[in-house]
């Protein structure tokens, strides 16, 4: 019965001994599993916030595109009117310097009008409506000139 039982006990160990290779290997198996889910886990984890990062930057940049063509048009509209402007400066600057021209020469008349012809009352009233007409219209050209002066810098 030693034999038999000397059996028994070595069955009953190298049953034991595989039980516990088998619960290693078991183990193994398990945290070789989890490391490559982790593993796994951690590379979707960065694809995905690649391609979120990538398509935010992507939408911000066509975005700005946008918003600097919107900007260039609204900078050539500013430039059309700005010129448009200062022609307009340029062409009320000429009227002014032509009505004032006027205006001294009618100056010089009434002057010279009341030097020679004293008794003549109604050629003084025509020149003092005309020149009345002329200083009407110099101050209108003025404040015009304002307001497009006003207007240019505005824009």
């Amino acid at each position: 019965m030693s034999l038999e039982h000397e059996t028994t006990n070595l069955r009953h160990t190298l049953s034991k001994k595989r039980r516990g290779d088998d619960k290693g290997k078991r183990r193994l198996m398990i945290t070789i599993s989890t490391t490559i889910l982790a593993i796994l886990a951690w590379g979707v984890l960065l694809y995905g916030g690649y391609t979120v990062a990538y398509n935010y930057f992507e939408e911000t940049h066509s975005q700005l595109d946008e918003q600097i063509q919107e900007i260039k048009l609204q900078n050539e509209e500013v430039f059309s009117k700005l010129e448009h402007f200062n022609a307009e400066l340029k062409d009320s600057n000429e009227e002014l310097t032509l009505i004032k021209g006027e205006l001294d020469y009618i100056k010089e008349s009434l002057e010279i009008t009341g030097e020679t012809i004293t008794g003549s009352d109604e050629t003084r009233v025509i020149l003092q409506e005309r020149m009345t007409e002329l200083d009407k219209r110099l101050n209108e050209l003025q404040s015009q000139l304002i307001k497009l002066e006003e207007a240019a810098r505005a824009h």
